[in-house]
């Protein structure tokens, strides 16, 4: 932590015993609300005001508290912070969410084996099974399971199908060419 270590080094250089200025600073930082969840950490550990240095006159300190209704309210304003945060990392980092369904032709995250190999496996897999964000898949005989994450949908033609549709293809333009 910052601050922490900033007030360690301030003490050093001040002539003061540094374990003294951990306590104080400690004793601070946990008698001080936090901004995700709006109470001090040491309340919600304890379930009592800590006295500290700092003079308190508020009707928060003063009124008895009543536990299960401030979980209740710290456990809400966590969920709005965290959906807060989730949201601006979302947009900052161009987070996609992935439609994929059971049936749906995808294309598989492999492991770079060297500096010529692509970013997904070129031959599709279909999905058999969706259980969360695991998703099961087979191409043939082999069954794989991995996180959403690792799929891309796929909506083009794999070689092997590309190859067959290009001697249909040749044997059409052929039948054509005779034809005429």
């Amino acid at each position: 932590m910052k601050p922490l270590n900033k007030a360690i080094r301030a003490a050093k250089i001040q002539g003061e015993d540094w374990r003294h200025v951990l306590y104080r600073f400690l004793l601070s930082y946990r008698a001080t609300p936090h901004t995700s969840t709006g109470e001090p950490p040491a309340e919600l550990l304890f379930n009592r005001v800590i006295r500290s240095g700092v003079p308190a006159i508020s009707e928060q300190y003063t009124t008895p508290v009543n536990v299960a209704e401030r979980n209740k309210r710290v456990e809400e304003k966590m969920k709005q912070r965290k959906e807060k945060v989730k949201t601006y990392v979302d947009k900052t980092r161009g987070a996609k969410k992935i439609n994929v369904a059971v049936g749906d032709t995808v294309l598989l995250r492999q492991s770079k084996t060297n500096k010529f190999s692509t970013l997904y496996d070129p031959e599709p897999y279909k999905i058999i099974s969706i259980k969360g964000r695991s998703v099961t898949a087979r191409r043939g005989e082999k069954s794989i399971t991995r996180h959403i994450s690792f799929m891309k949908k796929f909506g083009g033609t794999s070689k092997q199908n590309k190859s067959k549709m290009e001697s249909t293809d040749e044997e059409e333009s052929s039948e054509n060419t005779d034809g005429q």
